[in-house]
């Protein structure tokens, strides 16, 4: 007689409490964060709220739902052949948009200088207010959407939903890009395209070199050349 062993159950339990709460949290700490945007000052244009939104709360989420904080890739980062021309690429589009943003795009900036002369902007310390306002802003940015929003959504998606990690990879890129999009709205047509494009890049850069990094300083380096356009001049 031949034994036959009960078969075994591989499926996991599909579980979507810890999207669910990922993808509500986030919505409701970027609008608080717009809907305070001019608030909570520490110094002069630095915003205590948004470090505090972005990157204190997330932690906590992270921790009450059980997913890792390794999801957020704040670790050096590993570039191959790919990664590595993508960020030279990077470079040489850097290149070409403090051409453009010096020489052909005066109607763009415009709506950034509220009709003031690039002298009366440089008197008042706009860049340097600019900056300030950008270092309280931008590395909260991408700890938050390129750390936590990627790399949590990530994580669901493969561990939750049992979701396949490329197919988990495209979809946590595009809801990253449509949901930096959704908030860019009402930001001029030269700024609210390019950047999803640019989301794209810089949510692929850190899936490919496991850290936010490479995103981080390619996004401040795009700040430098905008803020320094804008409010001094080349």
């Amino acid at each position: 007689m031949t034994n036959v062993s009960p078969s075994v159950n591989t499926t996991h339990k599909i579980n979507h409490i810890p999207l669910i709460s990922i993808i509500i949290c986030a919505l409701l700490f970027q609008l608080i964060g717009h809907y305070f945007a001019t608030k909570f000052f520490v110094y002069d244009s630095f915003l205590a709220l948004w470090p505090f939104l972005r990157i204190v709360l997330p932690v906590v989420l992270l921790l009450l739902v059980a997913i890792p904080l390794r999801v957020f890739n704040m670790g050096v980062p590993t570039f191959d052949k790919k990664s590595g021309i993508v960020v030279a690429l990077s470079c040489l589009g850097l290149c070409f948009l403090a051409i453009y943003l010096g020489n052909f795009a005066d109607d763009y900036l415009s709506y950034y200088r509220k009709g003031a002369s690039i002298e009366l902007l440089r008197k008042l310390g706009r860049f340097e207010r600019f900056m300030m306002f950008t270092a309280s802003t931008l590395i909260a940015w991408e700890i938050f959407h390129r750390g936590f929003l990627l790399g949590s959504l990530r994580y669901c998606f493969t561990k939750h939903l049992q979701i396949q990690q490329r197919s988990s990879d495209i979809i946590a890129m595009l809801f990253v890009a449509s949901f930096e999009a959704l908030f860019h709205i009402k930001k001029p047509m030269h700024e609210s395209i390019p950047l999803i494009f640019a989301s794209l890049i810089l949510s692929w850069l850190t899936i490919r070199t496991k850290s936010l990094w490479p995103a981080l300083i390619i996004h401040l380096a795009i700040e430098v050349i905008f803020g320094y356009s804008a409010f001094i001049g080349w």
